[in-house]
């Protein structure tokens, strides 16, 4: 059976459906301190628990506990984080800097789970990390048709990391593909970006991630087309994002469901399951 978080219950309803597995709503509720309860009403030989952990940062203690809850039920339990919040601080910049990814990657109790396009872990496949086996599952293919659908002929990488998404994306769209280069200030935080304009009828900007939308917006500068696509897996957006509707639309997968989430990754993680002994 299927134990979604709060978060991730649509994306969930969707991999049943698929799998013609049930899908078992767990009892969450929260105390007057703030501390949440949980509990899975009904058991099974195998649970699929799936949560991602985008802030507030009550959705990771909430996956946490639920995986807990499983494994006290069943030994055969597997975990799937749409969206693996923390997981861009993947080594230390600074001196004094925690890894953040790694402290969650550590704390969840499983062997091995799965990540939709985890910022840690850009290559498709599967990773020894945290002491465990993480699997990153690719988006590129639903996002490619997406955009076939749509006529896009150009896309663009606003930077050196969302090269690999972009070109897995356009094996699929079969079109251009252009990549930016961006430079950040580690202490001040300030953002230069380099490239050449680019021309087309629909150009998208891809990247793993929509959180500000700054650097995509800043690469928008440099397009010149009838219409521009910022399409994103993890649709974060934090303050200052809706600043990309006045240059385009907005797209992103249902990692993070949104109202922007028209693109699902509810085969990819079936596909993914279907594949485990």
């Amino acid at each position: 059976m299927i134990v979604p978080t709060r978060v991730s219950r649509l994306l969930a309803e969707r991999i049943g459906r698929i799998m013609e597995e049930r899908v078992v709503l767990p009892l969450v509720k929260e105390f007057r301190d703030g501390e949440l309860y949980v509990r899975i009403p009904e058991e099974d030989e195998r649970i699929v628990v799936i949560g991602s952990t985008h802030q507030p940062d009550r959705n990771w203690v909430e996956l946490l506990l639920l995986v807990d809850a499983a494994k006290r039920i069943t030994d055969s339990v597997e975990v799937i984080i749409p969206y693996f919040g923390y997981g861009r601080q993947d080594k230390v910049f600074l001196r004094g800097e925690p890894v953040s990814a790694e402290v969650f990657g550590r704390a969840l109790p499983v062997e091995r789970f799965a990540s939709v396009e985890p910022h840690f872990a850009r290559r498709i496949g599967t990773h020894h990390l945290f002491g465990k086996e993480v699997h990153s599952l690719s988006a590129a293919e639903v996002i490619g048709k997406f955009l076939k659908e749509r006529g896009v002929d150009i896309i663009v990488a606003p930077d050196e990391g969302a090269n690999d998404l972009v070109e897995r994306v356009n094996k699929v769209l079969g079109g251009e593909s252009v990549v930016f280069h961006k430079e950040r200030d580690r202490y001040s935080g300030r953002v230069r970006l380099k490239g050449e304009r680019v021309g087309g009828e629909v150009v998208a900007i891809v990247d793993d991630i929509i959180g500000s939308g700054a650097t995509m917006l800043m690469a928008s500068g440099y397009v010149e087309a009838k219409k521009v696509l910022f399409v994103g897996v993890h649709g974060v957006f934090s303050p200052g994002w809706e600043r990309l509707k006045e240059k385009g639309e907005v797209i992103v997968t249902d990692t993070i469901q949104r109202k922007e989430s028209v693109v699902s990754v509810a085969e990819v993680i079936s596909n993914w399951l279907k594949s485990l002994p």
